[in-house]
């Protein structure tokens, strides 16, 4: 990163960003010299000087000529980090309050809609938010996660369960692969097949759906379409009959606990 664009990024103008280097490097200009050594127009070089002045960093010496000096870059930037990260806060705060409480998914999204997102931190995020926002029901099969994604799953599958949401988690796993102990809230699907990838499918609330694969080029698909929801509503009740008929015993119990079955295929 060139020092121009690194001011910049703490809030100065080119221009300014230009005049405050070269102060730095003279030690104290009037505003002509500034003018002349760093090419802004002497039209604009005032304005420019009290702008830095009135930001932080830059002192000014009463005489004629006027003659400006620069603050110490470690104490003028440090001010000036500390009042864009406030600035943002301040703004992140009342977009929060303001708009968050205007904000509805189902007109975002649409209808009728199937969305896609890309990249893995996005896709745990949306994966995150629609396990945190759900209250009535969850179906979510995880297969071959890490273990950081399974703890911080199992975690967003109890608080569910204590807010009353019926939760039925799948955890799919290779035969090589050994069990987590810390980890609960999951029916442990064990595969005599070697499964390749991660991913994971989700079903929130009659009307989220959500599957997604997770690797370098994380790509996944949702939809709050609720006809569409309920025909994978009805092919998930299917697999579940078809393929996990030996859990289901164990399932209807674990919906309001925290113990782990264990499934084979």
């Amino acid at each position: 990163m060139r020092m121009l664009e690194a001011l910049e990024k703490l809030g100065l103008t080119e221009y300014e960003s230009k005049a405050y280097t070269k102060l730095v490097e003279h030690g104290h200009l009037s505003a002509k010299e500034a003018s002349n050594l760093t090419g802004i127009p002497y039209s604009k070089i005032y304005t420019t000087l009290i702008s830095l002045v009135e930001k932080g960093w830059v002192s000014v010496k009463e005489g004629r000529p006027k003659k400006y000096r620069p603050i110490e870059p470690s104490f003028a930037s440090e001010l000036a980090f500390k009042r864009q990260t406030q600035d943002l806060t301040d703004a992140s705060k009342m977009i929060q309050d303001s708009l968050q409480s205007l904000y509805s998914e189902d007109a975002v999204a649409g209808k009728s809609e199937i969305w896609s997102i890309r990249g893995h931190a996005n896709v745990l995020r949306k994966f995150k938010e629609i396990i945190n926002s759900s209250y009535h029901e969850i179906f979510c099969l995880l297969i071959n996660p890490d273990d950081s994604d399974l703890i911080q799953t199992s975690i967003m599958i109890q608080e569910a369960k204590e807010r009353g949401c019926k939760v039925l988690a799948f955890y799919k796993k290779s035969p090589e692969k050994e069990v987590n102990p810390a980890i609960n809230n999951f029916i442990i699907w064990e595969s005599s097949h070697k499964i390749t990838g991660r991913g994971f499918f989700l079903f929130a609330d009659s009307k989220i759906i959500f599957f997604s694969s997770l690797d370098e080029k994380s790509v996944a698909l949702w939809s709050n379409d609720l006809s569409l929801a309920e025909v994978v509503r009805n092919i998930a009740s299917i697999e579940k009959l078809e393929k996990y008929s030996s859990c289901l015993s164990a399932s209807a119990s674990k919906f309001s606990s925290n113990g782990i079955g264990k499934s084979n295929s």
